[in-house]
């Protein structure tokens, strides 16, 4: 029977043993795949890596090319050397880039052919940049440009990029297939895994029921042998011996060993209650039950040591019979398998653990390799985005994914794309803030974001930072979180935030494989953002060349390239047409050739640009025909960098300028000093109205513009008379005469009219031109005529005007005691009268006042009214208004005329006196505003064009290609200004409604003051806009106007007072400055001051002007209301 059981020992040790072996060589066979996935995954990192490197060489090697074709450029255009040093500096990086691309494309055997082209392509363009540059240095800027307008560098250039490209799409296709055969790989391992893992647990089942079985079998075998005492003492597990009440009996070393209780304590304890027994499959009366039927029974109880220990044994319980009926004892046999049962615990939790990790690697790698994938293809930042947090959710299997970009003027994060069960979240919770002062700024988006690198949560539910979001978090199952910086070319610009569905995901695995991740959407951004700028930079390119060229060549003005000694290297098409030449022609005969020489105005203008390197001047130019032309030449001298001089050259023909200028100022300035003249379209609604008729109407140009002319109506004239008006003006015929009207204050006033219709190209009338004359007076003469002659003789005495009267038909003539005051004769000694009249009268004048006589006989007027020059008694004449009343008798026959004389020489010198004035004034201003046009705004715009010439030479050097873009936005403010200010000088905007306060800041505003120059504004309150007349606000409007603008130019103060006070007979305006001043003695007053006397002395008013060296200027102006 022992030798039996020893035999069975044998098998049961001999099955444990290879069991054991087997459950060894599985779990190495489980680290052998482990690696050799890990040694794939590391191969798929190199090529990664190896691609990256290939794709970043070719776009640096393209970077620097571009940069040595730029700089070669700019030096042939240029002549700069500074382009020289570029251009070297670019030769060291081309070669060294060109080296590693050569190496990367070389282990690729469709890329060696390639390789050897793209070295001999690109060696090809550098030698084809050193010919550009001796070209420039030999033989200058028109043989380079020969040379570069032939092609060759686009050529090479359009090949080396087409290599690349090659290259680039080879690398990547390469990159695509091995992601493929990895993912092949990992689920070829993932099975033979799942496979392992399985017959590793069968096995580790084998050996748990094996041992089992094996301490059974030994138990057996101790009965077998009759409690062999040695053998009791000398094995280890717990033999103890009970009776049927659980009573213990006996207690071995084993025992004592096991739970720590000599023989003497446990022997007659109850063996449940001393070891405080948990029975864990069968119960006490059960196990009892059990061994008297079988005789034995095996089953696994949990014990606790006097110690306090926990263990479990495996108990197997067998009966001592004393007789065939009679239960003596039971044996129990105790194995403490604590430790196997921890192992078995452990090694499944560690396998289940290891399963969920490789399960987590294989989807992270998934991830990766599918966002590999996707970089190579998007172009589109947003498409990007929202795949990314696809590919997290489907192969990362994330509860939810979702990337934020930084708004910078808020400091929030706004999210840009998600994914998975995102149900809302983003739009519930607070936004997230990068300022790590606030709650919303202490999770882990703001912190990862704020710090540049990653946050993990492991637990959402014990995580204090968490606190804002938690609830909404858990909501939707999420239990961890990690957020990590997105970075563009260094700098966070927002975060990738993914939510696991259980606690504790992440670890170091997976963060670094999300680190790389990351790395790759920024490597991803930052090739979408430098495609894009180069575009944009390709765009601005084109656009400048596009503008410079379209400048130069549709340029209404002649622009020149030339020498300071007179030689001309080229002509605009402007020029050519202006001087009726071709280029080579004005090339060839040079400036004498198209300048007068003899006009002195050149050699003053030559003089000033040689010493100050620009001039502005108007002199006289020849055409090939051989006529002269006016031109206004704006000139810059530059030189070179082998010190040769050049000199540009803007010429605009002012022929045409100067013929029109002064027809329309005749024009304009005859119908406005002669008439009233308004402009209306075909329905009759007034469209425009000069000055005169406003003042003769009453009412402003606002007030008249779409006003009908039925308004004016004064009901004098019956329907008909308009009728017939209307009927003559559509037929495209002109309309004259006599119309009396009203104004706006109620007041009639008659008018001479002539209205003339406008015809389109379609036959049609769509407006009429009024030009008429103030006939007012002429027709109150009329009516007072009869008045006047019954008091001829009373006015005779009282008034200075010469009275006459002629008897016609005696022809006898007589004067009032006027004609010697006024003409210096004493009639009584002229013997024949009318031969005196007739002798003295300007012979110019003389027909016409016969005519106009002979006329007024025949058509019976009554009423004549002449001017005309009558010499005196001194030789010299004077301007006579003469009005005359024509007596008819019964049969309507003149027979008297009575007559008066007025002396209007004094009138008719004041009016020339005011017109010159006026035209002098006009003329000076219009002076005055073509040359801030031409010396302010059109330098200015030039300079602007020069400095976008310059900018697309410098498009690789950032910080200077803004600066020149700053310094062209600064010119064309310079000159919107400028423009600004000249239309207020020419056109003051008063706005009617404003008070005068707001029309004194709306001016002060325009001039824009210094900060450091305070202006201070006082206006009486009692001075409100209903009693100032228009004339009186526009003066007060042009004296702040011309006042400001001169303290604004020549003063440079730091304070500036206007006052406005009412006085009693009117208002005193008050413009006080502290600047430089002046000595009003030495200079003399200009256009400005005398503007602002001739304003004050129109309205009756009066001027006084205080200034002195150092203590600024004082002007005081007394208008009368």
């Amino acid at each position: 029977m022992f030798t039996r059981s020893m035999n069975v020992k044998l098998k049961t040790d001999t099955i444990l043993s290879l069991t054991a072996i087997l459950l060894l060589i599985c779990i190495t066979v489980v680290f052998y795949f482990a690696s050799i996935e890990q040694k794939n995954l590391h191969d798929l990192q190199v090529r990664n890596e190896h691609t990256r490197s290939a794709i970043d060489h070719s776009q640096e090697l393209l970077a620097v090319l571009l940069k040595n074709e730029t700089a070669t450029r700019g030096y042939a255009l240029t002549g700069d050397s500074t382009y020289l040093k570029q251009q070297a500096a670019t030769l060291s990086p081309i070669k060294q880039y060109l080296t590693a691309l050569k190496q990367t494309m070389l282990e690729h055997p469709e890329l060696k052919t390639k390789a050897d082209s793209l070295e001999l392509i690109l060696n090809k363009r550098l030698s084809f940049s050193d010919s550009v540059i001796n070209m420039r240095r030999q033989y200058g800027l028109p043989k380079t440009l020969e040379l570069i307008q032939q092609g060759r560098g686009v050529l090479y250039t359009g090949e080396i990029k087409q290599l690349l490209e090659q290259s680039d799409n080879t690398e990547k296709g390469y990159l695509n297939l091995q992601n493929k055969k990895s993912e092949q790989s990992l689920i070829r391992i993932s099975k033979q895994f799942y496979i392992i893992l399985i017959v590793t647990l069968f096995l580790s089942s084998i050996l748990i029921i094996v041992a089992l079985r094996n301490i059974r079998s030994r138990r057996k075998t101790e009965e077998l042998l009759h409690y062999n005492n040695a053998l009791l003492n000398s094995i280890t597990d717990a033999i103890i011996s009970i009776d049927e009440n659980l009573i213990i009996k006996k207690w071995n070393k084993g025992a004592e060993t096991v739970y720590g209780y000599t023989e003497a304590e446990a022997v007659g304890k109850h063996i449940g209650k001393l070891l405080q027994s948990k029975y864990l499959s069968l119960s006490p009366e059960q196990i009892i039950e059990q061994v008297k039927i079988t005789g034995s029974v095996q089953t696994e109880i949990s014990h606790v040591t006097k110690k306090g220990q926990q263990i479990f044994v495996l108990t197997t319980a067998s009966a001592v019979i004393k007789n065939e009926t009679f239960l003596n004892e039971i044996l129990i046999v105790n194995k403490n398998v604590t430790e196997l049962r921890d192992l078995a615990t452990t090694l499944e939790t560690k396998v289940i653990e290891r399963t969920e990790d490789l399960n987590k690697i294989t989807r992270l790698y998934a991830f990766i390799s599918q966002l590999n994938e996707l970089i190579v293809r998007t172009r589109d930042q947003q498409q990007l985005f929202q795949s990314i947090c696809e590919l997290a959710v489907k192969h990362g299997r994330f509860r939810m994914a979702w990337i934020g970009i930084v708004d910078e003027q808020t400091g929030f994060v706004n999210d840009v794309a998600k994914a998975g069960h995102e149900e809302g979240y983003l739009s519930i919770i607070k936004k997230i803030s990068v300022n790590e002062y606030a709650e919303e700024g202490k999770g882990p988006t703001g912190t990862a974001i704020r710090k540049g690198g990653y946050y993990i949560c492991q637990d959402v539910t014990t995580n204090p930072d968490l606190a804002p979001w938690r609830e909404e978090q858990l909501k939707r199952g999420y239990h961890s979180s990690m957020s990590i910086a997105i970075k563009k070319f260094g700098n966070p610009i927002g975060a990738l935030t993914v939510y696991a569905p259980q606690p504790y995901f992440f670890g170091d695995t997976e963060i670094e494989l999300i680190k790389d991740a990351a790395e790759d959407i920024s490597f991803a951004i930052e090739n979408i953002e430098k495609e894009e700028q180069r575009k944009i930079t390709e765009v601005r390119l084109n656009e400048s060349l596009a503008l410079t060229q379209a400048f130069f060549d549709s340029s209404v003005d002649g622009i020149l390239l030339t020498s300071p000694d007179g030689s001309i290297h080229s002509a605009n098409r402007a020029a050519c047409k202006m001087y009726q030449r071709t280029e080579e022609e004005i090339k060839t005969i040079g400036r004498n050739g198209v300048v007068d020489v003899n006009d002195p105005r050149l050699a003053d203008f030559l003089k000033k640009r040689a010493e100050k390197g620009f001039a502005v001047a108007e002199f006289t130019q020849i055409r090939k025909d051989g006529t002269h032309f006016p031109a206004r030449v704006s000139s810059s001298i530059f030189t070179d960098e082998h010190g040769e001089q050049y000199a540009s050259l803007i010429v605009h023909d002012l022929s045409e300028f100067v013929k029109n200028e002064k027809l329309v100022r005749d024009y304009q300035f005859a119908l406005d000093q002669s008439s009233l003249v308004d402009i209306s379209d075909s329905d009759g609604r007034i469209l425009y109205a000069n000055e005169n008729f406003c003042r003769v109407a009453g009412y402003s140009q606002e007030e008249l513009r779409n006003i009908d002319h039925r308004q004016l109506n004064s009901g004098y004239h019956p329907k008909s008379f308009f009728t017939e008006l209307w009927e003559t003006v559509k037929s495209g015929k002109v309309w004259r005469g006599e119309i009396k009207e009203k104004s706006k204050t109620g007041e009639f006033f008659w008018v001479d009219t002539t209205i003339v219709p406008f015809i389109n190209s379609y036959g049609e009338v769509f407006q009429f031109i009024s030009i008429r004359s103030d006939i007012t007076a002429k027709k109150i003469a009329e009516e007072k005529v009869k008045i006047a002659n019954e008091q001829y003789e009373i006015l005779s005495q009282a008034t200075s005007d010469t009275i006459w009267d002629r008897d016609l038909r005696t022809n006898k003539i007589t004067y009032s005691n006027g004609i010697k005051t006024m003409l210096g004769y004493n009639i009584e000694e002229i013997q024949d009268i009318d031969a005196w009249w007739r002798e003295n009268i300007h012979p110019d004048d003389y027909p016409k006042i016969a005519a106009k006589l002979d006329s007024a006989f025949v058509k019976k007027q009554k009423v004549i009214t002449e001017e005309y020059r009558f010499r005196c008694a001194d030789g010299t004449y004077k301007n006579i208004y003469d009005r005359a009343f024509v007596i008819y008798d019964n049969e309507n026959e003149a027979v008297r005329i009575i007559g008066a004389m007025q002396d209007i020489t004094y009138l008719k010198e004041e009016e020339q006196r005011t017109n010159k004035a006026i035209i002098d004034a006009q003329e000076r201003e219009r002076q005055q505003i073509g040359m801030e046009l031409h010396d302010n705004v059109k330098q200015i715009i030039a300079a602007s064009q020069i400095n976008l010439e310059l900018a697309k030479h410098k498009l690789d050097q950032k910080d200077m290609l803004a600066e020149i873009l700053q310094r062209v936005s600064v010119y064309l403010k310079d000159a919107v200004h400028e423009l600004r200010r000249l239309s207020h000088q020419l056109a003051p905007t008063i706005d009617e409604e404003l008070e005068l306060t707001d029309t004194i800041s709306t001016i002060v505003n325009s001039m824009q003051f210094d900060e450091h120059c305070k202006v201070l504004i006082t206006v009486d309150n009692r001075l409100h806009k209903k009693i100032m007349s228009t004339e009186v606000r526009t003066a007060i409007f042009r004296i702040l106007q011309e006042q400001l603008t001169n303290i604004h130019k020549h003063a440079d103060p730091t304070e500036v007072q206007v006052a406005v006070t009412k006085t009693k007979t009117g208002l005193l305006l008050k413009i006080t400055d502290n600047g430089k001043g002046f000595d009003m003695k030495q200079k003399k007053e200009g256009i400005g001051m005398e503007n602002i006397r001739r304003r004050i002395l129109f309205l009756n008013g009066d001027v006084t002007i205080q200034s002195a060296p150092g203590k600024g200027c004082t002007i005081q102006a007394a208008i009368p209301l």
